[in-house]
């Protein structure tokens, strides 16, 4: 299995972006330097198809050059940034899903299905414990895979999980627990068979 993405440990983002604010160019570049594997990282994650994550995050990065000098600084660059990558990620894969029938994709059928779409994928998934548990959390509806992904793959505290989202950190908390539950659940079922 390719090793999960760790969150890239950063000094503050503010100073860099109050710099690209005023027009500074080499500001934005060291954003993206900085902030460009996570990027890939998550919305690889969302998208589960390593090219197609690469354009994501390059489109993401654009909106964020176009909307910087509406940042405000109520939440941290990198929070703001993430969000930016899902929600392009998520609209990305909606348009590919009006476009594309399943049966005309075979990638993008393999992807529904929770399987890897591509032959080196299927190769590092030679271990089926490890196939099984990514089959399981692709297989969780997004809301809960998405808190799993920033739990467990990019390693976010419920804090930090709460503040992207905006709501209590209780509330994190139930819901991971729910998609916990709901992995054990699926995993269950998976390893026993209907």
């Amino acid at each position: 299995m390719v090793a999960s993405p760790q969150p890239t440990q950063t000094a503050d983002a503010a100073p860099l972006v109050e710099r690209c604010q005023e027009g500074d160019p080499e500001a934005f570049a060291e954003l993206f330097t900085r902030y460009w594997p996570d990027a890939v990282a998550i919305a690889r994650h969302v998208v589960r198809d390593p090219l197609l994550a690469e354009d994501v995050a390059q489109e993401a990065f654009i909106k964020v050059y176009r909307r910087i000098d509406g940042f405000a600084f109520r939440a941290q660059f990198r929070s703001w940034l993430y969000r930016v990558v899902v929600n392009q990620a998520i609209s990305t894969l909606r348009r590919r899903s009006h476009r594309e029938r399943p049966d005309e994709n075979p990638n993008l059928t393999a992807s529904l299905h929770g399987r890897p779409p591509s032959p080196l994928e299927d190769q590092v998934a030679e271990d089926d414990e490890r196939r099984q548990v990514r089959e399981v959390v692709a297989s969780l509806g997004k809301r809960h895979r998405q808190l799993v992904v920033w739990k467990y793959f990019q390693g976010l505290t419920d804090e930090q999980i709460a503040h992207q989202l905006g709501c209590p950190v209780g509330t994190v908390k139930s819901r991971l627990h729910r998609a916990r539950r709901q992995l054990e659940q699926n995993l269950v079922h998976l390893v026993e068979g209907p």
